[in-house]
């Protein structure tokens, strides 16, 4: 039985924190131009290191995870490729690492819907799906989920991928968008025994080979 079957891999950035096993699902959520696609792509990375042929669902005809993943040291081979519209249409591959990068914008009044549809998929063929969601921003200027609910009752992992706030020269507050941080909101188990955990990053640092 798959059924509480550990991945055979390290999951990147979150291996020391959480366990994964087979039909694990992973909810990362960014604001727009947040760099999800430069995160994705270093998870990518990550996987090949490890031997491993992740495939990348993309939802945006204007991504540049063709200028990104070459600056990482990836080449052709190294990783599958599709470009959807749609990813209630997505058929996953049997015991495959997965990346759907990212939930369009016309699919949020659907959110439940993409993700009941998802972990079904996932459940069929297994593996690791990592998907990337739109946070919106509330009144109090900070950012949540679309459905949020259902993001974390599918997911094994949900975290908000964020830039760091900093000080400036001037007094005035902006964003570290070099040195980002993820945000955990739910890990369902947790080597650490703690859900709520902030993990710094430097995503200009190219992941080791």
């Amino acid at each position: 039985m798959s059924v509480g079957k550990p991945l055979p891999f390290k999951v990147p950035y979150f291996d020391d924190y959480a366990r994964f096993d087979d039909g694990s699902m992973i909810i990362i959520g960014g604001i727009s131009g947040g760099g999800k696609t430069h995160l994705s792509c270093n998870f990518m990375k990550h996987f090949v290191d490890q031997n491993i042929t992740p495939k990348l669902y993309c939802t945006e005809a204007g991504s540049k995870f063709r200028i990104i993943a070459p600056s990482l040291g990836m080449k052709v081979g190294d990783f599958k490729f599709k470009m959807i519209s749609d990813t209630s249409t997505i058929e996953l591959d049997d015991n495959a690492v997965t990346i759907i990068d990212w939930l369009k914008a016309q699919q949020y009044e659907k959110t439940d819907i993409m993700y009941e549809k998802l972990n079904d998929q996932h459940a069929k063929h297994g593996g690791l799906l990592i998907i990337f969601a739109q946070l919106k921003k509330t009144e109090n200027n900070n950012y949540r989920f679309y459905a949020e609910e259902m993001t974390e009752f599918y997911a094994s992992l949900v975290a908000k991928y964020l830039h760091t706030p900093i000080k400036l020269a001037d007094g005035s507050y902006g964003f570290d968008n070099i040195n980002t941080m993820f945000q955990t909101q739910k890990i369902r188990d947790s080597k650490i025994g703690k859900q709520y955990i902030t993990i710094q990053q430097n995503m200009m640092k190219k992941p080791n080979k």
